[in-house]
């Protein structure tokens, strides 16, 4: 939900990077780019922890948004250390978001590679 992630709460989810990211926004768009980026880590978790059976951190990982809207659009997923799911897929990820009413959604899929058989 859209404005429940408070600036109490950004340095826990956020990289320096992110945070920078959205001081630079005008104040009324930054409740919905803070949703952005925690649905974004969140989604890129959740599909990354069935390939690669690894727990990841906020700070392990970042988003960068190339065009913001507050309607929809894409975002890069980076790793900021080196992670297991870099072994089955090339990072950066990609993945979607949405912003419907006070509600957002992200997602981000992970292909798996084609195996080979002899």
């Amino acid at each position: 939900i859209v404005g429940v992630v408070g600036a109490e709460l950004w340095p826990s989810i956020c990289v320096a990077a992110e945070t920078d990211w959205l001081a630079s926004l005008p104040q009324p768009e930054r409740a919905p780019a803070v949703t952005l980026i925690f649905a974004a880590k969140e989604a890129f978790y959740k599909a990354q922890f069935p390939l690669a059976r690894e727990r990841l951190h906020f700070h392990d990982i970042g988003i960068d948004v190339p065009v913001w809207s507050t309607s929809r659009g894409s975002f890069l997923v980076r790793p900021l250390r080196p992670i297991r799911v870099s072994e089955f897929v090339a990072l950066p990820l990609r993945g979607e978001y949405g912003f419907f009413g006070e509600f957002a959604a992200a997602g981000v899929a992970i292909g798996a590679r084609r195996l080979t058989t002899r």
